[in-house]
């Protein structure tokens, strides 16, 4: 089995569980008020960044988990790349296209996570260290520094809420196009019902992608979506898919390695390869 496959699927299974109970202490909180929150009341803020405080550290080690998940994923569709493009010699479109979605996702999370790392770690030491509670100098105190770092902090969160979304859009697309290359395989190295599998991911991932957007029109309506969504994929569906995946990369690599032996036994493989393989899309 392909070790990077397995422990890619095991990154995803654990950032996907952490993700979910994140999702769920924010939502089960005991002082959760969404109007409170949208009307920005002081003192409600005050104990969101309380409570955002206390639970930085699972928030920031959920974000690393995933962008070295990411990583690892990056290199088995490197390999698979390399393997269903016949070496460089068929495809070379949809294979680049792969490869590069995945390398680019990989690097997009992770500078996605330090940016978000050191905002956050700023924000954080400006709640302990600053003054927010009187920038007009009134009698009660007009709480402009919480509400202003309120304001920064969901711009922010706004950003890394695009960055999800796309990493579901990168991955919706690296499903369909290795669909394409096992389909089009006259003698496949990957089993097509694996790749048909990828589908069913690519269209969960797509649907997740809009309802990460279309949380801005109804934010409780669409977080509900993207959850489910998000925990289906995460903790069952996409290790499953990378699993399976490690059982099949030492066979394909078997068999290319065969077919590349002047034998009776492979001269039929290899005619189809030589075959498939004058279908390049330059």
């Amino acid at each position: 089995m392909d070790i990077a496959c397995i422990i890619s699927a095991v990154l995803f299974w654990i950032s996907g569980g952490f993700r979910a109970a994140q999702m769920m202490q924010w939502r089960r909180q005991p002082n959760f008020n969404y109007i409170m929150w949208t009307d920005f009341d002081a003192e409600y803020l005050i104990q969101q960044w309380d409570f955002r405080i206390d639970h930085r550290s699972f928030e920031m080690a959920t974000g690393m988990i995933n962008a070295i998940a990411w990583f690892t994923f990056a290199i088995p569709m490197l390999h698979v790349v390399w393997l269903q493009s016949l070496k460089g010699r068929r495809i070379i479109s949809i294979h680049v296209a792969i490869a590069l979605m995945a390398i680019g996702g990989a690097v997009t999370e992770l500078l996605a996570r330090l940016f978000y790392i050191g905002s956050t770690s700023t924000m954080e030491w400006m709640v302990k260290d600053f003054q927010l509670e009187n920038w007009t100098e009134s009698a009660e105190g007009d709480h402009l520094g919480w509400k202003s770092l309120e304001v920064t902090h969901l711009a922010i969160m706004g950003v890394l809420t695009w960055i999800d979304a796309l990493e579901y859009l990168f991955l919706s697309f690296i499903f369909a196009f290795l669909f394409v290359s096992v389909w089009r395989k006259s003698e496949r190295l990957l089993d097509v019902k694996w790749a048909r599998f990828g589908m069913v991911l690519s269209a969960l991932s797509l649907i997740d992608f809009a309802a990460d957007l279309m949380r801005y029109q109804n934010w409780r309506k669409y977080s509900r979506i993207t959850f489910v969504i998000s925990a289906l994929n995460r903790l069952v569906l996409f290790p499953v898919w990378l699993l399976w995946l490690a059982i099949q990369i030492p066979k394909a690599e078997a068999i290319l390695g065969e077919a590349s032996q002047p034998t009776e036994e492979t001269k039929k493989f290899s005619s189809n390869l030589n075959d498939d393989s004058s279908h390049v899309v330059s």
